[in-house]
């Protein structure tokens, strides 16, 4: 299996592999899917549901919760490649979300680690100017 394996842009890629029809949703993602014109709107369309449903869960999202997200994206934006600009944009609109959640974490009346989501609250407002900057916006 080595032989379908070869490195582009620093990652090792995978070629010539048909990962099913539930693949299918990454290619939606990343731009290359096989459907029809039709069916690939109908399917953008519920995935554009199934994110805005992601994104309102944010609201019910713990500190430890956003920690790890915010842990999770200072990991991804670390490595470089191909789609670390498409990264960047989403976490630009992924991490004021999260910023909300955890000042509305502070101001509740919730036994939460208040010192925790402070540095939390810090490293998202870094992180934030750190990509707005590169991104230009």
């Amino acid at each position: 299996k080595k032989s379908l394996v070869f490195p582009a842009d620093g990652t090792d890629v995978e070629i010539f592999l048909n990962y099913g029809p539930l693949y299918e949703i990454v290619r939606l993602r990343k731009g290359y899917s096989r459907l029809p014109a039709k069916e690939k709107y109908k399917r953008l369309k519920k995935l554009e549901s199934e994110d805005e449903e992601y994104l309102r869960d944010i609201d019910g999202f713990c500190g430890e919760s956003i920690a790890d997200c915010v842990a999770f994206l200072q990991h991804i934006l670390r490595k470089s490649g191909a789609v670390k600009k498409q990264v960047e944009r989403r976490a630009l609109l992924l991490l004021p979300l999260l910023s909300n959640r955890a000042k509305a974490l502070l101001h509740s009346d919730e036994d939460v680690d208040k010192e925790g989501l402070q540095g939390i609250t810090r490293s998202i407002g870094n992180l934030i100017r750190k990509l707005s900057k590169q991104n230009r916006f």
